[in-house]
């Protein structure tokens, strides 16, 4: 869960371009896929329960006002870590940030379940999800945005 206790401030981190990307391959009893229509609700149902949102519904209106008028890219971006029965455990979006008139790729709300955390779920999701960006927008700098309560976090886990 993250730590709001503390002073909130962002934190944006930046791959370079040309830089090489470290596979990391997911454990045999998980798989990735891509966002099919539906999967909104996984996606919110897992950004709640790491603390990011303070309920799913806030966390889905978010998702359906940021993401669903983009169809098409969240079809190619959205992507899932499941177990063998199919539950979403994990997720991450390579998606885009636009300043002023440029537009930056970006890695958007990389989560976990917190019982799937320490598996390398999240390993294997960013390395998809930075392949993917180059794939998507060229080889260019791509950004991260976070926070100092998930920064601790991490600290924490180490």
């Amino acid at each position: 869960m993250l730590d709001k206790t503390l002073p909130y401030f962002h934190i944006i981190m930046k791959r370079k371009a040309g830089l090489p990307i470290a596979q990391h391959a997911l454990p045999a009893e998980f798989s990735l896929s891509a966002f099919v229509p539906g999967d909104e609700m996984e996606w919110a149902h897992i950004e709640t329960a790491v603390g990011e949102f303070m309920t799913a519904d806030e966390a889905l209106a978010y998702f359906q006002e940021t993401y669903l008028p983009h169809r098409n890219e969240l079809i190619r971006r959205c992507m899932f870590v499941r177990r063998d029965d199919g539950r979403a455990v994990g997720t991450i979006t390579s998606w885009w940030n636009t300043t002023e008139e440029r537009r930056d790729p970006s890695v958007h709300w990389l989560a976990v379940l917190p019982d799937y955390q320490g598996l390398g779920l999240g390993k294997a999701l960013v390395s998809e999800c930075l392949q993917r960006l180059v794939w998507l927008e060229g080889d260019r700098d791509i950004f991260l945005h976070t926070q100092t309560w998930s920064l601790i976090r991490q600290l924490q886990s180490t």
